[in-house]
């Protein structure tokens, strides 16, 4: 097989004209490909030289040479992104070309590809069979080529090339996208929504088969009122300190999807088209994921909410459970300085913490033993479950509930759900409800263990101060025994 790609002075036989190698900068942007197909030598020398100052949209051409129907198609089966094939009816054969045209458009597939034949035997291959039974886009006898018409000709073809690659790259965008949205919709919480959408992220810009490459994704939704729904980052390889492409796209009821990408190398043209529609997408898919979440921030009052909770306590987190760890906030509160105010808001909103529950199935939440992995998964859910029913409802109450459902699982340490926040990342609120939850627990019986007493439960406490809980919050909570103890007693389960 005799490939000549490029041609040059030292490998061609007839002395042509060295191709000029040198990179095109970044404002000319890529060289459009193009395959001479001809057995005649002379044709692709006095191409080359016609077409040799030849720019289509401020982009030079890098020409190709081949000789034969055999070679056209293999040149085009490894270089699937040539635009243009300048092709010769008779080659190796009366039927070379017209053999060749057929298996690049079944056999590749290849349809974008604009194929120009050329003859100077017209009688051997009429045009109207050329163009309707073999899919040429353009039939020219060569002794009407001129200079000119071939100048014409190629601007066409690179025009209706670039229109249907631009199609072709919206048609792939969206194939992968479906793909890489589909397992989106089977998430019960945001946390999980967006922790998946940075997983497929990673995947639609580091396929198995791209080379390395350095990213860093971070991605967030928030509500119409300006609150945070959720947001996950992900990063591959050392980080690069590059600009960042932002991607934003605004849902049906309003909320907002941000992405920010850090690549290196850059993604492309045509990667940027699918991050668009992309992130387009996905603003859908989380107003459908939203949609189908219970909805009981339509109550006339905060105390029917508290109400609604109550009433749908399970036997492992009796009523008693719930107004302890409002009691134990609004001491811990006042221990810590936040004023009466707010120490009041948090004793009426910590309550509502385990309120994502709700949506959890009774049968998980009622199970004696061990939880399963998928069952763990699940339970995990309630706190964003919880954010989404409390966040807006627009009464201040309802605000700190919010942050205290979605919060009081976070860690000190950072090694919590659902946002894996740290320190004093973590607002203030969901740090009070953490320890006022876990104590609770502790000092009473549950299914899977026996109440402990207090002060086992206060060494617990102090272990697990700069790991699990706020190790300034710890020492407030911990050195009064006496308000623990009567707190203990004041809300007896029931």
């Amino acid at each position: 097989m005799r490939f000549h790609v490029p041609e040059s002075s030292e490998t061609s036989p007839m002395g042509f004209a060295p191709e000029n190698h040198t990179e095109p900068s970044d404002s000319e942007g890529l060289p459009w490909e193009i395959l001479i197909a001809d057995d005649d030598p002379e044709v692709h020398r006095v191409t080359r030289l016609v077409l040799a100052d030849f720019r289509f949209e401020n982009r030079p051409l890098a020409i190709h040479s081949v000789y034969s129907g055999s070679e056209t198609v293999a040149f085009v089966s490894n270089n699937s992104n040539t635009s243009v094939l300048l092709l010769d009816a008779v080659m190796e054969d009366d039927m070379a070309g017209l053999v060749a045209a057929n298996r690049i458009r079944k056999e590749l597939g290849n349809r974008n590809l604009r194929i120009i034949l050329r003859t100077g035997q017209s009688g051997k291959t009429p045009e109207n069979m050329a163009v309707d039974s073999y899919e040429i886009n353009d039939y020219r006898e060569k002794s009407d080529l001129s200079a000119r018409k071939l100048h014409s000709v190629l601007t066409t073809a690179l025009r209706n090339f670039r229109e249907l690659t631009a199609i072709q790259t919206e048609r792939d965008a969206l194939h992968h996208i479906l793909k890489a949205t589909s397992p989106l919709s089977g998430h019960r919480a945001p946390s999980g929504f967006a922790h998946s959408v940075t997983d497929q992220l990673l995947h639609l810009l580091c396929p198995k088969k791209s080379g390395p490459r350095a990213l860093r994704i971070r991605f967030s939704a928030m509500a119409p009122s300006g609150m945070s729904i959720c947001k996950a980052r992900r990063q591959m390889g050392d980080c690069p300190s590059v600009p960042a492409l932002p991607l934003m796209a605004r849902s049906a009821t309003g909320k907002t999807i941000r992405i920010d990408i850090q690549s290196l190398p850059a993604p492309s043209e045509k990667e940027i088209t699918m991050l668009r529609i992309f992130t387009v997408h996905i603003a859908d898919v989380l107003d459908t994921l939203l949609e189908h979440q219970p909805d009981i921030t339509d109550a006339d009052s905060f105390s029917q909410l508290l109400s609604h909770a109550i009433a749908h306590t399970g036997p492992k987190e009796n009523t008693g459970h719930l107004h302890r760890v409002g009691a134990f906030c609004h001491f811990l509160a006042l221990r810590a300085g936040l004023g009466k105010d707010a120490a009041e808001e948090l004793r009426r909103a910590s309550p509502l913490h385990d309120i994502g529950k709700l949506a959890i199935p009774q049968k998980i939440l009622n199970k004696n033993g061990p939880l399963t992995e998928e069952e763990r998964a699940i339970v995990r859910t309630h706190p964003d479950i919880g954010f989404e029913l409390l966040h807006t409802g627009g009464k201040p109450e309802l605000h700190t509930a919010a942050i205290a459902a979605r919060e009081h699982h976070e860690r000190w340490d950072g090694n919590g759900y659902p946002l894996g926040l740290s320190g004093k990342d973590i607002h203030i609120a969901g740090r009070i409800t953490a320890i006022a939850d876990v104590f609770d627990a502790l000092i009473h019986d549950r299914s899977y263990k026996k109440a402990w007493p207090l002060h086992h439960a206060v060494r617990f406490l102090k272990q697990k101060a700069g790991t699990l809980f706020d190790p300034h919050l710890v020492p407030c909570f911990t050195e009064d025994m006496a308000s623990l103890t009567r707190i203990h007693s004041q809300w007896p389960n029931f």
